[in-house]
């Protein structure tokens, strides 16, 4: 897109949205502002990432359908649910890294395509299978979907400036994160509904229509997604086998101290979200006798703050970083961390009142997700290399909080209470409590608060991003108080002008009158 480079930045507009020199959007309107193809490649972002999370998490919600016994069901024991679930997540955690590193090299929509049409694949395989161990090779492969994270998160920073990058990035993850919470309310109710009125187990049925919602992203991405501000990559001249088997920049995130630090904060709050999820309905049906629908309606109660929570800490983060720069981001990063490390060691506490347990779960899902928003408006700011590349850092960090949720389900919760269904098979987890385990997550998120405080930025990429922030802020105030300055000037100069006009008057009066 060519400019007037006469123009004034924030006189530049795009499809009706401010855009700055480089077609970065300078407002976040993300519904008024339509036209514009930052607001459209936002909302196919997020569509698309929504949609992801439902397929995703779906087909765990199915599982009691999917092992039932009867034609339809397939006979899996216990250690196979328990192996397909963390295959299903460990898989999540590879493939963040992979589509992470090949963001920068081929660009948002070749990345989105290439997840979507190697997940629809297994998915809707797994509607046709009827062997345990098919199940568990599927469900490795189904975890790629996982990775549209990444390049939802990456796609968004490439179309608003860094003072915005927090609140954009925040609000799109949250709103496809709240996927997953839907998939766990629509997809039991779903079932139960169609096996009460036909008498049949629907999760084949269901799983196929699932696999089919992932046409709708391809096809947004393939003809209505552009790459960047400046229209979509030439594939043929960038995309080389020399460039895509270059790991050069991947192996200097790696060396970053920065990367292993974010990689451990997201561990501490998606990580430590998916892992509470998982095991919430049975905490509430262990520890109150709840039945599954209502311990599920409490779960979504917690995903239903996905809607804002991480928008409101992306958006506290874009405010500290005005006032604080770069580094105002990390402050508001610790204080949030330690806020959820408080309330899940109180929520470890509450078990002696079911209402009080859940207001106080609603405030830890409240900062979990308001430090995923937060970390997320840090990343950004990581760029490696000549070329400032931060597609591996989003890989490597979105990664972190699989792996958080894998480490923690193996370790930490594999000895709590659990209800086993096929006692024969021997499932002794009887060793700690729930309230033990959340008090020891409690505690990792609390070290990992003060850990963050060793992310650091040098001199250079705080004096860049000051002197980005310092020019908007310049610009934005005469935009502000430019035209009210010039009138006020214009109103002086009126009056002056007037008197000199009346004292001619009156001089040419005078001589006339001599």
């Amino acid at each position: 897109m060519e400019t007037n480079p006469n123009t004034p930045k924030r006189l530049l507009r795009v499809g009706g949205i401010s855009v700055n020199a480089h077609n970065k959007a300078v407002q976040f309107s993300i519904f008024s502002k339509c036209g514009s193809f930052h607001v459209s490649n936002f909302w196919i972002t997020t569509v698309s990432f929504w949609i992801c999370f439902f397929v995703w998490f779906g087909n765990l919600n199915l599982l009691p359908w999917i092992t039932k016994d009867d034609n339809y069901g397939i006979p899996l024991s216990t250690a196979q649910k328990s192996l397909s679930a963390t295959l299903l997540t460990l898989s999540t955690t590879i493939f963040r890294v992979i589509i992470g590193d090949l963001a920068d090299k081929i660009g948002s929509r070749y990345c989105y395509l290439l997840i979507l049409v190697c997940s629809f694949i297994p998915v809707c395989a797994l509607s046709f299978i009827s062997s345990p161990t098919a199940y568990v090779v599927l469900n490795f492969f189904i975890g790629i979907v996982g990775a549209s994270f990444v390049i939802t998160e990456y796609h968004t920073t490439q179309f608003y400036v860094d003072r915005l990058v927090g609140l954009a990035n925040a609000t799109a993850a949250g709103w496809g994160n709240f996927g997953g919470g839907c998939a766990a309310i629509f997809m039991p109710f779903l079932a139960t509904t169609v096996e009460s009125k036909y008498g049949v187990n629907p999760w084949r049925y269901i799983t196929f229509c699932s696999s089919l919602l992932l046409i709708i992203p391809m096809i947004l991405y393939y003809y209505f997604a552009v790459d960047t501000v400046n229209g979509n990559l030439n594939y043929q001249s960038m995309v080389t086998r020399k460039k895509l088997l270059d790991f050069s920049v991947l192996w200097q995130t790696v060396k970053d101290s920065r990367t292993w630090i974010l990689f451990a904060v997201y561990m501490a709050c998606f990580g430590v979200e998916i892992t509470v999820i998982s095991f919430l309905q049975e905490y509430f049906r262990d520890t109150y006798g709840l039945s599954p629908d209502r311990a599920g309606l409490y779960v979504f109660m917690f995903s239903c703050l996905n809607l804002f929570a991480r928008s409101v800490g992306g958006y506290g983060s874009d405010i500290l970083y005005k006032k604080y720069s770069i580094q105002g981001r990390v402050y508001i990063l610790v204080l949030t961390l330690l806020a959820e490390s408080i309330f899940l060691l109180i929520f470890a506490f509450s078990s002696f009142n079911l209402g009080y347990c859940v207001v106080i779960l609603l405030f830890f899902s409240f900062y979990v997700q308001c430090a995923e928003g937060i970390t997320y408006a840090i990343v950004p700011f990581v760029k490696i290399g000549e070329n400032k590349n931060i597609g591996p850092i989003y890989g490597i960090v979105a990664a972190g909080g699989n792996a958080g949720s894998v480490l923690f389900a193996s370790t930490v919760f594999a000895f709590t209470p659990n209800v086993c269904e096929q006692p024969q098979l021997g499932c002794e987890r009887n060793t700690i409590s729930y309230q033990t385990a959340f008090i020891i997550l409690a505690m990792f998120v609390g070290l990992v608060a003060f850990l963050s405080l060793c992310i650091k930025f040098t001199a250079k990429e705080i004096r860049e991003a000051d002197e980005l922030l310092m020019s908007f802020l310049k610009k934005h105030h005469r935009a502000i108080y430019g035209q009210h300055e010039e009138q006020h000037a214009e109103q002086q100069q009126t009056p002056d002008t007037n008197n000199n006009n009346n004292s001619n008057n009156n001089n040419n009066n005078t001589e006339n009158a001599q």
